[in-house]
Parts: structure tokens; C-alpha cells; sequence
């Protein structure tokens, strides 16, 4: 249990909060926590208030401490706020070195000092020194040590096989913040609460309140672009910008320029039955969100804003309808398109393919008249139209 001092009172948490490190106080058996305020230079430390584990904007991570641009040979990466070497530039006479430039493998006749490569004067299990006379002479390493610079027991270069080089001494196994590669002990990343390489940021231990993150070091909760299983954050699917689990379909944001489906997926272009929204909060953050239930696809929400229809129903302008309605009929496409001016019911758009007319006109034979010719009669059966007197009148009332 740890407690957090605020200004107005002291509460008690689980785990230090991001830009506090946690401090142990008092003998064995009366031990107290306490989370103490990380240096104005971290975003966030550990074991002491310098000791940065992650930097505030426009500032970068090296070697535990957040600088405001990085040394020669390294350049900033403004996605994690870390100093990167710049090409790897490696010391002189030096095969191979890690990501801050210090030499893991030296060329023949050379050895590791301190991230360098020192040139080897004597064979193993000796080092050079002045005699009395001040001349060059060669004398015998300490015990367990093969190569050396001097005579003291931390300053080895390296060990025999059944012991560990740390920090210049050999010990027989490498301490619990530490790992052994190739004979050597190197610390573990200082989120870790033990590691087990080939790289410090392969943890097998966090602290209580962190969790592994899909780089292998212990953070505070999971970053952007990955997720919680358990005690360890895992990457999300590349296509997402970050999400709630595995898969292509657990995205809950997306990179700039896709959409997020209503099944959690990001997509270049949103599916049928979608239309595209941008979230009025954001200037980067798009959704496909559903159109309403008449619309096979839509430019927005309403039923006004179809675009097509399923197969039983028409589009009349921007609206899906199960007839065109008065004045229309259903044309190509399923769209509804207008009758001649003279309808108001057709099957055509020509004036010669009208069901019914307007007002004080009768439809003839498909066209609209104001009266019907001496051969014809009027009759009203729910349409006025003009019909053809039987063939033996000139003139008639009626059908018969």
C-alpha cells in the first residue's frame, strides 16, 4: 500500500500515479511507502525522482535523464519522446554496438571497456603496468579474471566461463535487475523488476500497478496502439490505431484517413448500408455509421438521405418509398422519375403514357384532353377518362 500526499489531504493507492516513484521508509517489520514527485524533467521515473522512465513533449529520453535534443550520433524519435542512434555509429576498431552507440563486439586484440574498444598489450589473464625502472611489464589479473586493466577485482574485462562480468568485478550470477548476455551482466530497463534478454526491455517482472507492454518494458496502464490481456499489453492489429483486443475486428480508433465500422473494424471506405461521419471533436478521427433501415446505401442518418433502396422499394429524390406516388413512376434504377406535366398517375414520361390526368383533363387513349370527341363518352370509375362509343354509334353516353 502506498500513500499519496495532495495538497488537500493523504490518500491511499494501489500504485504511484504516472510522474511519481514509490519509496521505501523504515527498519524491517516497520516499513512505510510513500509516492514522491518525480523530477519536472520526467513524465515519469523510477527508484528516484531523476531517474526518467519516459519524457514530457519536445523532450527525449537518454540514458535516464530527458533532454531538450539529443547528443551527436543520435536523433529524436517524436513518437516515443527517445533519443535513437543516428545509424548505429559505432566506436573505433568496434564490430557491432547497441542502440546507444556502445560497442557489444570489438575487433581481435581489442576489448570492451566502458562501451569503447581498448587494444589488448598482454595475453590473458595479465594487464600492463610500469616497474620500479618505469618500464612495461605484464602482471597477473585477479583471481577469476582472464582479461583486466589493472589489478583491483572491478577492474576485469572479462570473466571465466562459470562466472558473470558486472560492472568489472566477476560475480557467480548476475544480480535481480540484471541479465546475462554472452557472460556479461547488464541491467535490465528500470521499469523492470527483473528481465531476462536478449534485449533490457524483455522484462519477466513488473512492479505492483504496471503491466508488460508489447515492448516488453512495465508502464502504467497499456500505451496507444495496444491492449490488456491479463498483466501484459499486447500489440493491436496494424490496422488499427487502437483497440480493446485481438484481431482486425476490436479496433476502437483508427489511422488518419480510415473509418471505424460498427463491427470494430478501420476500413480505406465504408461498406453498403454506411455512410461516412466525422467526429465533431477530432479533426483526424472518421466513423461508417448505419443508414436508416429503408436505405441500402445513404450519405447520412435521416431517410432522406438514401442513395439506393432494396430491391422492393423505390428512391423518390433522396428517400426510398414502396410507390413513386402521384406524379411519378418507377423509372431505371428503381428511381422514381417524373410523368409529363399533363399526369398525375403514368407508366411513361411521354404526354401519350398517362394513367390519370390532372384536374378538369381526361386521359384518352394514355393522353390527357380537356374533352372527350363525338365518339367518345366520359367516364368517371375513380379515373375521368374518355372512352370509345360502341362501333355502330356515331355519338353516345355510354358504352352501349
Amino acid at each position: 500500500m502506498y500513500f499519496l500526499s495532495k495538497e488537500d489531504g493523504v490518500y491511499c493507492v494501489d500504485h504511484c500515479p504516472e510522474g511519481y516513484y514509490d519509496l521505501e521508509e523504515g527498519e524491517p517489520g516497520d516499513t512505510s511507502y510513500t509516492c514522491q514527485l518525480c523530477s519536472f524533467q520526467c513524465l515519469d521515473c523510477y527508484q528516484s525522482y531523476s531517474q526518467c522512465v519516459s519524457c514530457k513533449d519536445n523532450t527525449f529520453l537518454f540514458r535516464e535523464q530527458c533532454l531538450p535534443s539529443c547528443p551527436e550520433g543520435f536523433v529524436e524519435d517524436w513518437g516515443s519522446n527517445q533519443c535513437i542512434a543516428e545509424d548505429r555509429k559505432c566506436p573505433l576498431n568496434c564490430k557491432d554496438c547497441n542502440e546507444w552507440g556502445e560497442c557489444q563486439v570489438c575487433d581481435e586484440g581489442f576489448d570492451i571497456y566502458y562501451g569503447e574498444c581498448l587494444q589488448r598489450p598482454c595475453e590473458d589473464s595479465q594487464y600492463q603496468a610500469l616497474d620500479d625502472n618505469g618500464n612495461r611489464v605484464c602482471m597477473s589479473c585477479c583471481m577469476h579474471c582472464l582479461r583486466c586493466l589493472g589489478p583491483r577485482s572491478d577492474e576485469c574485462l572479462k570473466c571465466d566461463p562459470l562466472y558473470k562480468l558486472d560492472n568489472g568485478e566477476c560475480s557467480s550470477n548476475c544480480g535481480p535487475q540484471q541479465f546475462d548476455r554472452e557472460g556479461i551482466c547488464l541491467a535490465c530497463h528500470p521499469s523492470c523488476q527483473g528481465c531476462s534478454g536478449p534485449s533490457p526491455y524483455d522484462c519477466t517482472d513488473c512492479p505492483d500497478g504496471t503491466m508488460q507492454s508489447a515492448q516488453g518494458d512495465c508502464s502504467i496502464g497499456c500505451p496507444e496502439g495496444t491492449y490488456q490481456e491479463e498483466d501484459v499489453c499486447l500489440r493491436c492489429h496494424d490496422s488499427c490505431a487502437s483497440c480493446d483486443g485481438s484481431g482486425d475486428h476490436h479496433c476502437i480508433s483508427c489511422p488518419s484517413l480510415h473509418y471505424l465500422t460498427g463491427d470494430q473494424m478501420c476500413v480505406q471506405s465504408c461498406p453498403n448500408g454506411t455512410y461516412h461521419y466525422h467526429l465533431p471533436a477530432s479533426t483526424e478521427e472518421f466513423e461508417c455509421r448505419p443508414c436508416q433501415s429503408n436505405c441500402q446505401n445513404c450519405y447520412g442518418p435521416t431517410y432522406r438521405d438514401c442513395t439506393s433502396c432494396h430491391g422492393n422499394m423505390y428512391r423518390l429524390g433522396f428517400e426510398c418509398v414502396l410507390h413513386c406516388g402521384v406524379g411519378f413512376y418507377p423509372g431505371p434504377g428503381s428511381i422514381c422519375q417524373p410523368c409529363h406535366t399533363n399526369c398525375t398517375s403514368c407508366w411513361g414520361s411521354r404526354a401519350d403514357q398517362c394513367i390519370a390526368c390532372n384536374k378538369n383533363l381526361k386521359v384518352m387513349e394514355g393522353s390527357c384532353v380537356e374533352n372527350c370527341p363525338a365518339d367518345y363518352y366520359f367516364a368517371y370509375d375513380f379515373i375521368k377518362s374518355c372512352e370509345p362509343c360502341h362501333v355502330r354509334c356515331k355519338t353516345c353516353n355510354g358504352e352501349e
